[in-house]
């Protein structure tokens, strides 16, 4: 598999930035250490997954890492779906999903009823190509 198109910090910063402006919080980050690990994560997966994961693995993987770290104050699950949605579409996918499900998904993540993987299969179950 190629190397797929990561997300950066900056971007992350940046689009919790954008959802707090969009639809209100409070700001600052609680932990950027705990950030940092998020999205290293993904990265994590693909170096060493066995087998290597697909584009939608690793998606899921920024959702969960990110919402469940609570590294922001606030707006850490809209910033979650925002990053592995941008995810997809850099390496070539969207996704095709009401607002309400979008909405029941992110808190089944961050309430541990599913998992990585359980977004994974959600995530795939709505997935559409982009180019």
């Amino acid at each position: 598999m190629i190397e797929p198109q990561w997300i950066r910090l900056d971007v992350v910063l940046a689009i919790h930035a954008e959802q707090l402006a969009e639809h209100g919080g409070l700001e600052g980050l609680r932990d950027q250490g705990a950030l940092e690990s998020a999205i290293a994560s993904p990265r994590n997966l693909f170096a060493y997954g066995s087998p290597t994961p697909d584009v939608v693995a690793m998606a899921a993987q920024y959702a969960f890492a990110i919402a469940c770290s609570q590294s922001f104050i606030d707006g850490n699950k809209r910033t979650a779906f925002v990053v592995f949605r941008t995810f997809l579409i850099l390496n070539g996918h969207d996704l095709q999903a009401s607002q309400d499900e979008k909405y029941t998904v992110m808190m089944k993540l961050v309430n541990r009823e599913i998992d990585a993987g359980g977004l994974a299969d959600w995530i795939r179950a709505r997935l559409m190509p982009t180019r």
